[in-house]
């Protein structure tokens, strides 16, 4: 009778769903670049420049990561909660805070405006760094569960004679 060792399926998506997050991050921030760099012709922004590079950059060290520990991954309810949670504060809140410009731009008429852009900031900053704030506890959890997981031991085998002779050594 043969003993195997079962491994755990690799899971890919952590990585690919990170690598698509990074993709989205970094399209929205060069649009926003190229979007301020016409609204204010002669301001270089570098603060908007360096977000350009800087959060994909540190999404796809996470998706690398991911790419690490894929075959270790045990409990995949930790990875998930990081992949909604990023998904939320990269992509979608974004995306979010446009319809909601445009929503009020409409409703108001273009009175009032700043009022509202105001407080819309302040509620995207605060969802923002919430949501990378826990998404990266999920991340932390999900990576120190993949390394301390054990595999159960295997049964013993009748035929192993030479786990018998060490047996007899002790």
């Amino acid at each position: 009778m043969e003993q195997t060792e079962v491994k755990s399926k690799s899971w890919m998506l952590p990585f690919w769903f990170m690598t698509g997050i990074a993709i989205l991050c970094f399209l929205e921030n060069l649009t926003l670049f190229k979007a301020n760099s016409y609204v204010a012709a002669a301001t270089f922004s570098w603060y908007i420049l360096i977000e350009a590079i800087t959060w994909p950059f540190i999404i796809l060290i996470e998706a690398i990561i991911y790419w690490r520990i894929r075959k270790r991954i045990e409990n995949r309810k930790w990875v998930w909660a990081h992949l909604l949670f990023s998904l939320f504060s990269f992509v979608l809140l974004v995306v979010l805070y446009f319809i909601a410009l445009y929503c009020i731009f409409f409703i108001t008429g273009g009175e009032g405006y700043s009022y509202y852009l105001t407080i819309m900031k302040r509620i995207q900053f605060y969802a923002f760094w919430s949501g990378v704030v826990v998404g990266n506890i999920f991340f932390i959890v999900a990576i120190v569960q993949s390394f301390s997981y054990q595999k159960s031991p295997l049964p013993a085998d009748s035929n192993d004679l030479l786990g018998e002779v060490a047996d007899l050594k002790h």
